[in-house]
This record gives structure tokens, sequence and C-alpha cells, in this order.
């Protein structure tokens, strides 16, 4: 009879730590499909996706009925096929990305395989994988999840370009330059083509630059992406007379190729959030880039030291592309730390190749565990604590900690057991904070609870107007985009329908029981925070009340 004791057997408590991480990984993808959206840049996209699911515009992008003249059509496209597939529903709003994210973790696997080994590839998806901002940006969907999958998709067949310079190889490389552009403007195909650049500045191997199809990829980039420029053309070109951001005769098509990318790096129109912090990526990659960071860092040091000695342990492709990127965004007048995003499957391989060629060192391990185990702490606290799990929640947690302490004692040491718990706690973390933390603060969103008692009054939609304020996740919940009402426009309304119901928040309440010709009654009400900004007084149960506004919804007559 086979010998199952993890004591006996190491061979045996290595392949359960292997297995329990790797469903880990995949629980927590799956759980952050359900998570309701977050009333920020998730609810807002998604309800320019819900507008052309609506109204059949799927050309234009429209915000609260103004053109919307930032990031292109491709998450948009693939919001509203989704939701005319499953319906208008968290899943089918986040599903496109997860598909997306599959594949950048496939291509992932391959540009690692390639560059390095077999090895490396499955430890760069292993770190990928439970990174907590990677994972987050498939629960808080943006464009991050798509964006970052073409990229390392184009990266990844810009390299089987360079060694099999065949026209599939070429036309991969168009279209994943294609899906990046449209998926968030010309960062989308800059990154992987620098990443070419790298490789081929390593090789010193020029001999690709003399293949027309290298020069092809240009005018197919174009005719890929044309959908999108159309799409400008039709909504910007034509109509000089928008005014948008205080200026008129805009071309939708210089815009995407061009001004786009200027605007965000000056700064000057999108405002200039930490333009002088110069190590604001090296910081945020602390807490984006968990439980990583510290192997992360190690992986530059001993990569640059590695070329600075002229030895082959590291690449240039990825070391390079990370340490040139991060300076550039290091430099921009915009930064917001989902911009890392973009660089996370360079940076897993980098560390994946890094933590199987270079020893790891007592020192550096220990610090590495005492992070992670400190990260750890803070998850259970707050899942204990602060928002508490129900009483299943606490035995299961229980009895992984138990299981985990004990493969982890019977796996024999060597960088396998470090990445392997380290992934597993990253596992453990990630779905912790998708099953229970972010669902417990959901609840303080009074835009998607609201939304639902109304539902449940049957309250009819075309009465239901928001009152100087408007809630992205209140919209999305109802599946129906509702205007926005000053005072004069609540008359109108009124002499429209006789009755109407007002969104609104204390102030509005306040100002709707001031005037004298109306009826004011509060029919709903909930607890309301901005939960994508937290703060610690918000999060101690003690002094959360302090924080919480109330949003209404008031029946108004005249």
């Amino acid at each position: 009879m086979a010998n199952f004791s993890l004591k006996q057997n190491p061979r045996s408590a290595a392949d359960l730590l292997w297995y329990s991480t790797v469903l880990g990984i995949i629980a927590s993808f799956i759980f952050g499909l359900f998570v309701p959206l977050m009333d920020s840049d998730a609810a807002h996209h998604a309800n320019i996706a819900l507008r052309m699911v609506l109204t059949g515009d799927y050309i234009s992008l429209i915000d609260k009925g103004q053109p919307y003249l930032d990031k292109p059509h491709l998450l948009f496209w693939l919001s509203a096929i989704s939701f005319k597939v499953f319906g208008v529903n968290t899943f089918a709003y986040k599903l496109p990305s997860l598909l997306f994210t599959i594949l950048g973790l496939f291509s992932t696997f391959r540009l690692a395989l390639r560059l390095y080994n077999r090895q490396v590839g499955y430890v760069s998806v292993l770190i990928l994988s439970s990174a907590f901002a990677f994972v987050l940006a498939n629960s808080d969907v943006r464009m991050d999840a798509i964006l970052a999958a073409c990229m390392i998709f184009t990266a990844w067949r810009f390299y089987e370009f360079y060694h099999e310079r065949t026209w599939l190889n070429m036309l991969a490389v168009a279209l994943g330059l294609a899906l990046g552009f449209m998926t968030k403007g010309m960062i989308g195909p800059a990154v992987p083509t620098f990443a070419f650049l790298f490789y081929l500045i390593e090789k010193k191997d020029w001999k690709p630059l003399l293949d027309i199809k290298l020069y092809l990829i240009l005018p197919a980039f174009f005719l890929m992406s044309s959908p999108v420029l159309y799409a400008y053309y039709m909504q910007y070109d034509l109509h000089p007379e928008l005014i948008i951001r205080g200026r008129t005769n805009i071309s939708g098509i210089s815009f995407i190729l061009w001004d786009q990318n200027f605007e965000r790096f000056d700064g000057e129109i999108w405002g200039e959030d930490n333009k002088k912090d110069y190590f604001f990526f090296i910081h945020t990659i602390l807490w984006a880039f968990l439980p990583w960071p510290i192997l992360f860092y190690m992986a530059i040091y001993k990569g640059i030291r590695s070329k600075v000695n002229k030895l082959s342990h590291i690449e240039w492709m990825t070391l390079g592309t990370i340490v040139f990127l991060l300076a550039i965004y290091s430099f921009a007048g915009f930064k917001l730390p989902h911009y890392l995003n973009t660089l996370f499957p360079f940076m897993s391989i980098l560390t994946a190749a890094a933590a199987v060629n270079f020893r790891i060192g007592k020192t550096l391990s220990t610090v590495h565990l005492i992070l992670i185990s400190l990260v750890l702490i803070l998850v259970l606290i707050l899942n204990f604590y602060f928002f508490p799990m129900p009483t299943w929640g606490f035995i299961f947690i229980g009895i992984l900690m138990a299981g985990l302490c004990y493969v982890v004692i019977y796996t024999p040491d060597s960088w396998k057991k470090l990445v392997l718990t380290t992934a597993l706690i990253g596992a453990m973390t990630n779905v912790i904070m998708q099953v229970n933390f972010y669902p417990k603060i959901l609840t303080y969103q009074g835009g998607s609870s609201l939304a639902k008692e109304a539902e449940m009054m049957n309250l009819p939609h075309e009465r239901i107007f928001f009152f100087e304020m408007q809630s992205f996740s209140f919209d999305f919940s109802s599946s129906y985009l509702h205007p926005i009402l000053n005072l004069d426009n609540v008359y109108e309304r009124l002499g429209e329908h006789g009755t109407i119901f007002l969104y609104v928040n204390a102030d509005g309440k306040q100002k709707l029981e001031d005037i004298e010709n109306i009826s004011s009654q509060v029919i709903l009400s909930k607890d309301a925070y901005h939960v994508s900004r937290l703060k610690f007084n918000f999060i101690h149960p003690d002094t959360r009340p302090s924080v919480l506004n109330t949003h209404y919804i008031v029946k108004v007559t005249s």
C-alpha cells in the first residue's frame, strides 16, 4: 500500500503544497467575479457599456450625457457584448477581463519558458496570479487586466517573431499591439515594443530589421485598430462643435494617437497626483505586488549586477523593460498605483528567474517571511475583528492554517518551498479578501444597497432621478441610467410625472425640505461611504459611525 505520510514522504507534502496553491489561486479569481462593483472607475466604465446596450449606439462613448474623451472602446465593447449574452450584472462585466487574464497568464508562461525554462515559466505564473493588485484588477475591473494581458501577449509574440519571422507571428504581433491600443491608447503598443527593442539590443542581431514583415506590422496594426479610429472620427472629428474640457475642434484620432499620452504625462488636465513623489511606484510595489516585493527587489539588484558582470542569468527583455518604464512612469505628472499592472507580467518573469537562478540568502529569506507573515496577520485581523467572518469562516481558516503549517514543516527546504509557501499565503489572503472583506465593506456602498431596496419596492426607473449628485453603482445595479437634476429640473419633472423619487445625500435632503411648495418624504435610506478610498476611521468599528454618510431616496410631490 502506498505510504501517504507527509512526514515519511516529503514528495507528497510538496505536491499537496503545489495543488493547494493552485486551487487557492483559482478560487481567488472565481470569487472575485461576484464581488459588487465599486463606486469608482469600475461602475463608471460599466455604465458606459450599459448605455451602449440601452441605446444601441456602440460608436459614441458617453458619460452621463457628455462625451467621454479618455480611454478607448475595447473594454466597453467587450462588456456590452457580455451584457447582451449574460444580462447586466457584475459577472458579465468582469468576465471579459478574466478571459484576457487567462490569456495573459498563458503568455507569461510561454515567454518565460522561451527566455528561460519550464520551471521559471510555472513560477512566473504563480507569482503573477497571486500578486495582490493583479487579483484586484479582476475584481475592481478597469482596463488594467486586459491591458496587461495584451502587453505580455504581444511581447511573447515579438519574441516568436524574432526567432521565426512567419506571417502568423507578424499578424499575432499586430493583433496584440492593436488590442493594447484599443484598450488604453498608445501605452498599449509602446510597452511590448520597448521589450522587443531591449531584446534586440541584448542579442545584437539586427537581421529582423531587414525583414519586410517587420514593417508590415505597422499597417496591419492600423488596420486592426480601425474600429476604434473610426469611432473616434465619427464622434469627434465630424463634430468640431463639441466642447470637451473647455475646448472645441477636438480631433478624436489625434487625441488617441498622440494627445492622450502627453496629457497624462504632464498631469495638467488630470491633476498632479504624486507628481513630486519620484519614488511613488517604488514604494507602491511594496503593497501592490504583495507577497513578492522583497524577492522582486532582489531580482532587480541581482539582475543589474549580473549585467554589470556580463553574466547571462537574467535577460534584458524583462529587466530593461521594467527599469526603463519605471523611470518613465516615475517622472509622469499624474501617477496612480494601477499603472504598475502593465509591468506585473514582466516583473513576475524577472522575479521567477531570480528565485530559480540565484541563491536566496538566509537574511533575505527571513525578511521576506517576516513581511508575508505580517501581511497574513493583518488580513486575519481585518477579517476577524474589523469585519468579522461568519463562524464557518473561522473554522475554515483554522483548518487551512493548520494544514499550511503541517505541510510546510514536512516540505523539503529549497527555493521551491519558499516560492510555494509565499504563493499559497498570497492565494489565501486574496481568497479571504474576495470572500469576506470586499463584500463586507461594499454593504456600506449606498448606491448598490439602495438599488436593491428600490427594486424590491418596484419604484419606476423613469421616475427616479439623482438630485445634485450621482452614484454609478446605483445606476449599474438598477440596469438603468438615471438623469441628474437640479432644482429647476425638479419642477419640470414634477410637472411631467406628478410624483418623482430623488436620490439625495444629506445636503440634498435638507434642500428639498426647505422648499415650501413641494412635499418630500424619505422612503429609503442607507449608510454610505466611498469604499474605494479606505481610511482607518472607517475600518475600525468604533469610529466607523462617525465617518458614515447617509444616502436617501425621497418621494417628492408638488
